[in-house]
């Protein structure tokens, strides 16, 4: 119910603000998430993200504005096809600027370059999966080395929702939490 309700109102239009974490957007999520477990808000945010197997909205964020962009460089509208190249031409930081910044920051320089050279129609997909890696090793190195989740890094080794969560009564799941 979060992702339909929740998130699609915090992240309205994000396809063209989108560009930072937001940690306000971060927070609510947070806190919601926190709030399903039964747990203290002062809980390790990457150990509520590894007993959901959820992961920040920021990524959903990212990944809808790469597809917004692959749509404009597939479309047949000259006005979106002139605007986009005013953008490019322009010394001013502005939307286009920030999408090849968001590329290159996951290693995707060679998609700027050359769109022709990547099929984008389905591209928003590999570049979700490689923020996801990224988002999945940076979880797991914080989980590594934070003092409070020593033992937690034993019980818990890949970021994916826990059966307890969907089979126990919320009260035990808030004792196992």
């Amino acid at each position: 119910m979060f992702d339909a309700f929740v998130s699609a109102t915090l992240n309205y239009g994000h396809g063209i603000w989108g560009f930072s974490k937001s940690k306000e957007i971060e927070r609510i999520h947070m806190k919601f998430c926190k709030r399903i477990l039964g747990v203290k808000s002062s809980t390790c945010n990457m150990a509520i993200y590894g007993e959901l197997g959820r992961y920040p909205l920021y990524i959903n964020r990212y990944t809808q504005i790469i597809k917004f962009w692959c749509k404009i460089i597939y479309s047949d509208n000259i006005i979106i096809k002139n605007l986009y190249k005013d953008m490019l031409l322009s010394a001013n930081d502005n939307w286009a600027k920030q999408v090849n910044l968001l590329l290159d920051s996951y290693g995707f320089t060679y998609v700027w370059i050359n769109s022709d050279s990547v099929y984008l129609k389905t591209f928003h997909v590999l570049f979700k999966s490689c923020v996801l890696d990224n988002f999945k090793q940076a979880w797991w190195q914080n989980i590594c080395k934070s003092g409070s989740l020593c033992t937690y890094k034993y019980l818990k080794t890949s970021l994916c929702i826990e059966t307890y969560l969907e089979i126990l009564p919320k009260k035990l799941r808030k004792d196992i939490s």
